[in-house]
């Protein structure tokens, strides 16, 4: 079921304030410099083969930095990637 609200009517984006979360999120985008960990990282990672795929690198990387940043548990993480 797909809900449709005023916000989300062409020409309201205007009007959306930026929330606490989306402002640290796009900061850590500009902040972070992804293509040259994810390289760093990649000769590192694991392949797919044995056992479940492995989640990408640059994935995984988010999860762990924000893990790191907001002190989360592994549990809480690993939900939250299955879920998406």
């Amino acid at each position: 079921m797909i809900q449709v609200t005023l916000a989300t009517t062409p020409g309201f984006e205007r009007h959306h304030r930026t929330n606490r979360k989306a402002a640290f999120l796009a900061r850590m985008e500009t902040l972070v410099p992804w293509a040259e960990f994810c390289a760093l990282i990649e000769a590192h990672y694991p392949r797919a083969g044995n056992d479940c795929p492995p989640i990408g690198i640059e994935r995984m990387l988010r999860t762990y930095l924000l893990a790191n940043w907001f002190n989360l548990a592994d549990e809480a993480c690993d939900g939250a990637l299955r879920l998406s």
